[in-house]
């Protein structure tokens, strides 16, 4: 054994002793990116009727010089006998066994009963206010959207896993994770927080896990390649035992297309638009990664009354393409990975978190010296100094993981607000845009809409997202708070429904938007919409949002 001082303490403030007291005689490490790291500890020849020293699921801390070096739980238990020698291995896990232990749900509302008929409260027909709402956990997700139904980047469904796990006792910690990116919405069901973390950095390849164990409970960290330190390995040193690196070209891609297909729905018809996140000098060319993905579209929807005639329209915004997203999945691709071994041979093991750092070769073949290399796994032998590390492609989404890619993945488009069957998904999201069931009001009329929420001025009040069209006639818009005081404005009437000129967040609220308008269209495609019988001062909508993000709305006449 090496001439560090190696001990293992018990659960807590436990006995702490040295491996030859606790009768250790061997211990291997494995540590391994995005999957569940062992400390298998040998005790030699021991009788097989003998108890283990410590308790079945027993949390176990392994110092390295009076320095944290491992902690994790006792997972396994192997005895064996081998002629006249009988062993017994102990095998303690770092906390991603946890993580692949622990089914993650969200909270999402429901109607509380299947046998539900309420009475509409409008004459438009059933919406998800008539019914009543139950809210419960749920294990149907959809990765990149938090328990809100608010879309969410890559990191922020991370650390969203990691507190979940964390609310059900898994002794783990946050450490630093990376800046995430925009990513496609997934649905799974059933799945761990493992996997919702590995969904989640699929899309970073270049990001590596590992665990920092010096910190109670240990920290799980994420990083990118560049926020990784460069290790140099030259094997001109002694300690380097072998080395066998191979460069995979043959992974390399020309190009990354990213489709996203959007299906749009109008009230008898539907159409598909089509839009391309490109990156590298040929996108689509020999080796190029085409990868389709369908989001949902705009949808817009009219609601007639029992006699025919058209009362309102509702709205759907189109599902958010991700940004950047192909550009990161070509900035690791198209630079070739190198795959291979590295095995080290000293009379100590480093203390060295391999995870942590990248890797280059030196005194070799010259592309070693000018490579960063991914270390995806390390595993080190206590007992004879003998680390070995594996060099390879990001394990996220390598090889196969390309192949699988590869594939169409529906969305399905979330039930509107104004009616049609409730769904189990969150609705409306936070801070979402208002629906309106009302055609604009007729000149010189006006229609006050009183929203009691903060609201991005980036949101269109009827058709969020769109153009309106040239036809549209507009006068001006103004915003007003609760007192009929101007809050900013007058608007640019040429822009006619939307108030995204307006900068900054219109607060303090409620405050009420005036429309001052003629307009006949919602939309760049439609047909006109026909407003209501009103009173000539117009209606008053008030639109709120409760505290489980349920939205109600109501109309009374402007007096």
């Amino acid at each position: 054994m090496s001439a560090v001082d190696w001990s293992l303490q018990r659960a807590g403030a436990g006995l702490l002793q040295s491996f030859t007291d606790w009768g250790i005689c061997s211990g291997l490490r494995k540590s391994i990116n995005g999957a569940t790291g062992t400390l298998e500890l040998g005790f030699g020849a021991t009788d097989l009727l003998i108890a283990s020293p410590f308790d079945p699921d027993e949390e176990l801390l392994v110092l390295r010089d009076g320095v944290p070096w491992f902690r994790g739980r006792l997972t396994a238990e192997k005895r064996g006998a081998y002629g006249s020698t009988e062993g017994l291995v102990l095998t303690l896990s770092d906390p991603w066994w946890y993580l692949e232990k622990i089914i993650y749900e969200q909270q999402a509302q429901f109607v509380n009963s299947p046998t539900a008929n309420p009475t509409p409260a409008k004459p438009t027909g059933l919406q998800l206010s008539d019914f009543t709402l139950v809210t419960k956990a749920t294990s149907d997700i959809i990765v990149s959207q938090d328990e809100t139904g608010s879309l969410v980047d890559s990191k922020a469904q991370i650390i969203d896993a990691l507190n979940y796990a964390i609310a059900k006792g898994a002794p783990l910690a946050i450490g630093t994770i990376d800046a995430g990116i925009a990513i496609p919405r997934t649905e799974l069901r059933d799945v761990t927080c493992a996997q919702i973390i590995l969904a989640s950095i699929r899309w970073t390849p270049d990001q590596t896990t590992w665990w920092d164990f010096s910190v109670d409970p240990p920290a799980l960290n994420i990083r990118d390649r560049a926020n990784r330190p460069l290790y140099n390995i030259d094997i001109a040193d002694q300690a380097v035992a072998q080395v066998e690196l191979n460069e995979r070209r043959d992974l390399t891609l020309s190009g990354v297309t990213l489709n996203y297909l959007r299906t749009n729905q109008r009230s008898n018809f539907e159409f598909v638009t089509l839009d391309k996140d490109q990156a590298g000098p040929d996108p689509e060319g020999i080796g190029a990664l085409i990868f389709t993905q369908e989001l949902y579209g705009t949808s817009f929807i009219e609601t007639t009354s029992s006699t025919g005639e058209v009362v309102g329209t509702t709205i759907t915004p189109a599902e958010d393409i991700p940004v950047g997203l192909a550009a990161r999945l070509y900035a690791v691709w198209g630079v070739a990975p190198w795959e291979g071994r590295i095995s080290l041979v000293a009379d100590d093991l480093a203390a060295m978190l391999w995870l942590s750092q990248t890797a280059r070769v030196l005194s070799g073949n010259p592309a070693w010296a000018a490579a960063t290399m991914d270390i995806q796994q390390a595993s080190e032998d206590i007992f004879t100094g003998r680390t070995e590390l594996t060099i390879g492609p990001p394990t996220q989404l390598g090889p196969s993981d390309l192949i699988g890619l590869v594939r169409k993945v529906r969305t399905v488009l979330p039930t509107p607000s104004s009616g049609g069957t409730p769904t189990s998904n969150p609705f409306p999201p936070t801070n979402p845009p208002p629906t309106l069931q009302f055609g604009p009001p007729t000149k010189p009329n006006t229609l006050d809409v009183t929203l009691n929420f903060p609201h991005l001025p980036s949101t269109n009040i009827f058709a969020p997202g769109w153009n309106p069209a040239p036809s549209v006639q507009c006068d001006q818009v103004i915003i007003v708070d609760s007192s009929g005081g101007t809050l900013a404005g007058p608007y640019d009437p040429g822009a006619c429904n939307t108030i995204a000129e307006f900068d900054g967040v219109m607060a303090p609220y409620p405050f009420t938007v005036r429309i001052l308008t003629g307009c006949s269209y919602l939309g760049s495609v439609g047909p006109p919409v026909v407003s209501p019988p009103t009173p000539p001062n117009g209606n008053v909508i008030t639109i709120t949002v409760d505290a489980d993000g349920k939205m109600t709305q109501s109309s009374t006449p402007k007096t």
